[in-house]
């Protein structure tokens, strides 16, 4: 007799227990059917002389009732999740459509004059966000990067926390680079018997009466060719900035086509870095320039 655990006073559950009675070991050997199982189930609590006269207990035994009960739960449980799943497959579809609206129109059956304007305006595209990241005004692709590059994706986030673009480059020149020439020193690497030295190898033979203008030159030409290495860092710096901003700057129709995206990648990388070398050349020269001709009738 179960009848206790059947109206739940022995040990309570929220939903409560169902009574069945399941096929054995002996059942399966038989052969016996689930049908004749469940008639010969419903034949058990009917005729019980405990579980039969109690209509409550005859409807929380059985295995249709189980089943009945387990249907009432499971369509309670849907109809709570119904709601959020389905705003879960209209976020899902809006992204989708908003993903496929970005790999451009279908290029199947087009002519190769209509490939070859969807490919100028790609490339527009990219010189566009190029551009527009250097400018300030933001990368108008979406910033995704090419190839893994170094740069991270240009978000609402990285605006808030990190400079990039044009104000990464302004930074560089106005703040690493700067702040590396006001840290030489006019006199640093130059003790006070290097200064003598070199005064004395001015005068010759010849008594020292004032300080040679020779010895000044030689003294600042070597203080000025230490500015050429802040110079150098100062283009390498701007050298990668130049490769994260290229790296932020590839339309979401790219990613439609790795070939191109690959390919675009190294002509872009290839051009910044042909322009590298030709830039510390410049600043070399720059330098070379000021070491050529110390003009002493500055003001400063």
């Amino acid at each position: 007799d179960a009848s206790e655990m059947l109206q739940n006073n022995l040990i309570p559950l929220r939903r409560g227990y169902v009574g069945v009675v399941n096929r054995g070991q002996k059942d399966v050997a038989s052969d016996l059917s689930i049908r004749d199982g469940l008639r010969r189930e419903d034949s058990f609590f009917k005729t019980h002389p405990v579980y039969g006269r109690d209509r409550t207990l005859t409807s929380k035994c059985g295995t249709q009732n189980l089943a009945r009960n387990l249907n009432t739960i499971l369509m309670h449980h849907i109809r709570e999740c119904l709601p959020e799943l389905k705003n879960r497959i209209t976020n899902l579809t809006a992204d989708v459509q908003n993903e496929l609206t970005a790999l451009g129109t279908p290029t199947e059956g087009t002519s190769r004059a209509a490939l070859g304007g969807s490919l100028l305006a790609l490339l527009s595209k990219f010189t566009a966000g190029f551009a527009s990241l250097i400018d300030g005004r933001g990368n108008p692709n979406g910033g995704v990067p090419m190839n893994g590059g170094a740069g991270a994706p240009h978000n609402m986030m990285s605006d808030m926390n990190e400079l990039y673009g044009g104000a990464r480059i302004s930074y560089i020149f106005n703040d690493i680079f700067s702040s590396s020439l006001m840290s030489v020193g006019p006199f640093d690497g130059l003790s006070d018997d290097e200064i003598r030295t070199t005064i004395c190898n001015a005068n010759g033979t010849r008594p020292a009466l004032f300080v040679p203008e020779i010895s000044f030159d030689i003294l600042v030409r070597r203080q000025i060719s230490r500015l050429e290495q802040p110079g150098i860092q100062c283009v390498d710096l701007v050298y990668q900035e130049l490769q994260r901003i290229a790296s932020q700057c590839e339309p979401g129709e790219f990613m439609r086509f790795p070939a191109m995206r690959e390919r675009l990648v190294d002509v872009v990388n290839d051009l910044l870095k042909r322009c590298v070398g030709p830039t510390q050349m410049m600043v070399s020269n720059l330098v070379k320039i000021e070491l050529a001709y110390i003009n002493t009738s500055h003001p400063d």
